[in-house]
């Protein structure tokens, strides 16, 4: 609320444009709300074993976010800083093995690739009401649970988990159903790192399976990976901003946002539960095939509505082709 009304609500504005999904100028403060919500938390936890690498990667990703909001930093230079980001934390966790091998060596280049990847996408899909809200409550929620669920000594990361799930909840009150603020890259961005960062750092703490992130966010990957694939495979420019993903097509098909959104959350809570569920059980194939099969069939299904409305159109507009 005190940001809502501070300077920075003014110059953070986000004004509609012709690839916007929204009418009205809005303030993109809410991720530097959600932060520093996360920042008071953690601080009165008192966690001797806090992650702190990730948090101070986190903290910055988020400064030069703000940074890029105000002045649409290039995307190379963005890019460099993720990759220098991922690439940090990573080498923090190669130095808590006993030797450098070609297997961890190429399993922290794997590393610092999902994390990029993971902070752009979070950014992708941060384009309709409550939508990134929703995944980062869920989300780090699933992953909250599980930390507090397994035998391993996992406190701090459950700790660092509930506290984004927590303030990702106290965001949604002002960004959904009515969109007072958004999330802005100052959230998206840091968050889409931590999502990935402390997905893989519960797979070292033997916290979870490597495979439980991934499916976790999975609604939230499917939709970006398949996107820009489709993107890059003809040949467009993946870094331009478009609304080509598939929640904003449901949106330019007449969906409503909080129809859209509400659709995202029953898929982002059956991926978290049937992550919860299949550790260390033998549902884990069925679940994966369950999954593999929902989102293929979603995809196809969504593709041809999509060429079903674009058809129409044509043919209700005599000479466009």
């Amino acid at each position: 609320m005190l940001l809502r009304r501070s300077a920075m609500a003014d110059w953070s504005l986000d004004r509609p444009n012709h690839r916007s999904l929204h009418i009205r100028p809005t303030p993109r403060i809410g991720g530097a709300a959600i932060l520093l919500a996360v920042v008071v938390v953690l601080v009165l936890s008192r966690l001797d074993d806090l992650p702190l690498t990730l948090l101070l990667m986190a903290a910055g990703l988020a400064s030069v976010s703000i940074l890029d909001d105000r002045a649409h930093l290039p995307v190379l230079l963005r890019l460099m800083i993720h990759v220098a980001a991922a690439t940090l934390v990573t080498l923090v966790w190669l130095g808590t093995t006993a030797a450098v091998t070609v297997d961890n060596f190429a399993a922290a280049i794997a590393a610092i690739a999902a994390i990029c990847w993971m902070t752009n996408l979070f950014n992708f899909m941060d384009g309709a009401d409550g939508m990134a809200g929703g995944m980062a409550l869920i989300g780090f929620g699933g992953y909250a649970i599980a930390a507090n669920m397994s035998p391993a000594h996992g406190a701090a990361i459950g700790a660092v988990s509930a506290a984004v799930s927590g303030a990702a909840l106290g965001f949604l009150f002002f960004n959904f159903p009515v969109p007072r603020v958004f999330m802005g890259d100052a959230g998206s961005v840091p968050i889409g790192f931590l999502a990935a960062a402390i997905g893989i750092q519960g797979y070292l703490l033997d916290l979870w399976p490597c495979w439980f992130g991934v499916l976790v966010f999975s609604p939230f990957i499917v939709d970006a990976t398949v996107t820009l694939l489709k993107r890059f495979f003809r040949r467009e420019r993946i870094w331009i901003a478009h609304r080509e993903h598939y929640y904003q097509r449901l949106i330019l098909l007449g969906w409503s946002h909080r129809r859209t959104t509400i659709s995202y959350y029953f898929l982002m809570l059956g991926s978290t539960a049937s992550a919860l569920l299949a550790q260390n059980s033998p549902l884990l194939y069925p679940m994966v095939s369950f999954w593999v099969i929902t989102y293929v069939s979603l995809l196809l299904y969504l593709e041809w509505r999509f060429y079903q409305h674009q058809k129409n159109q044509t043919e209700d507009t005599p000479g466009v082709k």
